[in-house]
């Protein structure tokens, strides 16, 4: 299981499993509201009720969260949802106290940093011959592949996720 929160210290005494972890699904990277509920200090009930009441529409929800049932120990039966990044990120971005304003902080850090390499490599980005179709569209390609894949490394690192082999 990977990480989905930005590095963050963690205050001394919490254990490994209390970070929100992240399963995946059909190629997709899922946290579980349980797992959101630990890290963030937060009742799971609490957390699901806020799920079912963010105000988002109606095609983002079903796009980022997944409500499933599954038995706890007892045999009890317990709603519990899932949810891509986005909806993580959408969810926690209306949380408060201290980890949660940890991870707004270094969100919004990540984003102007993935931005600032976006405005350096598109001014040291030479200009193609666009005399030439095949050359233009071969640089505008190699362009576009570099930009991808820093941005994927850099939101890999800045949520604490591993790529998917």
């Amino acid at each position: 299981m990977t990480n989905i929160l930005p590095e963050f210290s963690q205050p001394p005494g919490n254990s490994p499993s209390s970070v929100p972890s992240s399963h995946e699904n059909n190629r997709y990277i899922y946290a579980s509201s349980k797992d959101v509920a630990a890290y963030f200090g937060k009742r799971h009930a609490d957390v699901l009720r806020v799920i079912r009441n963010l105000k988002c529409s109606g095609e983002f929800y079903r796009l980022n969260f997944t409500p499933f049932k599954t038995n706890d120990l007892t045999g009890e039966s317990t709603s519990h949802v899932d949810m891509t990044r986005e909806g993580f990120t959408f969810l926690v971005m209306g949380f408060t106290g201290a980890k949660a304003l940890q991870f707004k902080e270094a969100y919004i850090a990540a984003f102007n940093e993935m931005e600032e390499r976006l405005r350096n490599v598109a001014k040291s980005a030479p200009l193609p011959n666009f005399s030439n179709p095949s050359e233009a569209a071969r640089a505008w390609a190699d362009e576009y592949d570099q930009k991808l894949v820093a941005q994927e490394d850099k939101a890999d690192k800045t949520m604490g996720c591993n790529p998917l082999t």
